[in-house]
């Protein structure tokens, strides 16, 4: 068993200890989770009765800086045990530590497309964009699909129409970095081909896209609602838990969960023009001062939850079943206007892949496609990736 250097909880000690089924845990910031994983590896590779190298280990993080984390504190608690036992395989562990798969997704993904790139069609030698350069490339490929649009007889007539009235000036309210927005969308899409294709088929389907929009904005605004009720509730029991018997719960129950609970009512009784003037017209009360014996650390943690769910609630004010030019929005989103946005997203789809390939060059979305197709297309890697890894950890923040 891996050294304890800490008392876990019962809960704690079950998403250590507990094998042969799934295990979820979430918990607030601060509160351990990249402790428990560590501990839950450490107590993998140090059990006897069912042992386990490290290369069977699949550690996938949020950043690079929590992969180095959970890699040094598994170091240090394996040197424990090392040290405590003698054993020669625990020492074969540390050594193979470098090398084991603890990374973030996107580190982890452009391991196994390098070891599988003949699969892809793709140069091994391939860089990653820096943000910088990703940024730079495509205002440059944006102005040049834009320039070669209105050159387009085709397309002269629905480009008047799209940016009639509409901000163009080259900066960040420009109309025209939509496009740029549509691809980044586009990146969490399995394939953009069917995304573009259904898209013009609801534009040609008139009212009855309109519909479907309404509908996918209230699931979307369901499930918004849902998880800021979630997020302020967590800020309540933390602060029951922190400051006992609880300093801002009866607050946040007012000030926030009351005005959610109410929309969450106007939703499920269709009355969308309510909802939308409540929305609009809410105004969030700010916190209390905390109490003196309290530090700020501890009032950002208890406070942290709901402020996300707070600026959660007022993003709502952004979506076009809110906004008050929503028939408007609406009608332009089944026209003309709608297939002239989709042509431009998908030439500048296309020329930023040109130029990408041009430099050999790849984006993180391109890592997540490229082993999307990789798994997909090819069941032998699959069943190589699954016979290769006998337990897979993941660390996420949402």
């Amino acid at each position: 068993m891996a050294d304890r250097p800490l008392e876990w909880t019962a809960q704690q000690r079950l998403a250590i200890e507990s094998r042969r089924r799934e295990i979820l845990v979430t918990a607030s910031a601060g509160t351990g989770k990249t402790a428990v994983l560590s501990a839950r590896c450490v107590d993998i590779l140090t059990d006897d009765t069912d042992p386990t190298d490290v290369s069977q280990i699949l550690v996938v993080t949020f950043t690079d800086a929590a992969a180095e984390e959970m890699r040094s504190r598994i170091a240090g608690q394996l040197a424990g045990c090392y040290r405590a036992t003698g054993q020669p395989r625990l020492k074969h562990q540390l050594l193979m530590l470098d090398a084991a798969h603890i990374s973030t997704i996107h580190s982890f993904c452009r391991r196994i497309i390098t070891e599988h790139f003949h699969r892809l069609d793709i140069d091994c030698a391939f860089e990653i964009m820096e943000p910088d350069e990703q940024l730079l490339l495509k205002s440059q490929l944006l102005d040049e699909v834009v320039e070669q649009a209105w050159a387009d007889g085709a397309l002269a007539e629905g480009m008047a129409r799209l940016l009639d009235n509409r901000s163009i000036n080259r900066g960040g309210a420009d109309f025209l970095n939509n496009i740029i927005a549509i691809s980044r969308f586009l990146e969490s899409v399995p394939s953009r081909n069917e995304f573009y294709e259904r898209a013009r088929m609801l534009a040609d389907m008139g009212a009855s896209a309109a519909n479907e929009l309404v509908g996918a904005q209230k699931q979307l605004i369901s499930r918004l609602l849902g998880r800021c009720k979630s997020q302020l509730e967590c800020s309540q029991l933390l602060d029951r838990k922190l400051i006992s018997p609880g300093h801002w719960s009866e607050h946040i129950r007012r000030a926030f969960i009351e005005p959610v609970n109410h929309c969450i009512k106007l939703l499920e009784s269709d009355r969308i023009d309510d909802l939308a003037r409540y929305v609009l017209e809410f105004k969030a009360p700010r916190f209390t001062n905390k109490p003196k014996t309290v530090s700020s650390e501890t009032a950002d943690l208890i406070k942290a939850p709901a402020k996300k769910a707070i600026a959660a609630f007022k993003s709502l004010a952004g979506l076009a079943l809110i906004n008050p030019d929503y028939e408007r929005l609406a009608a332009g989103a089944v026209g003309l206007q709608t297939k002239v946005l989709i042509e431009l997203a998908q030439r500048f789809d296309r020329r930023y892949a040109e130029a990408k390939r041009r430099i050999n060059r790849l984006d993180f979305a391109d890592l997540e496609h490229l082993m999307f197709r990789l798994l997909t297309e090819n069941a032998d890697i699959c069943e190589t990736l699954e016979r290769r890894f006998k337990y897979i950890l993941s660390l996420i923040h949402i």
